[in-house]
């Protein structure tokens, strides 16, 4: 990895993005007082959450 070149791009490159996204995607939705989730219905949440708060088109409010 080219260190330098990606700094002087701006491009981020630590971890602490990605663990701030999973902290704000997964973790205030799924664990709230007394909710207990399987691995599927998890996995299927994290997408939605992901989706809504994305600026995608994929997810419209019509």
């Amino acid at each position: 990895m080219d260190y330098r070149s990606y700094l002087k791009a701006g491009l981020m490159i630590g971890s602490g993005v990605v663990e701030s996204s999973n902290r704000r995607v997964v973790t205030q939705r799924l664990k709230q007082a007394g909710m207990h989730w399987s691995f599927f219905g998890a996995e299927a949440v994290m997408a939605l959450r992901a989706a809504y708060l994305s600026s995608s088109s994929r997810w419209s409010m019509t």
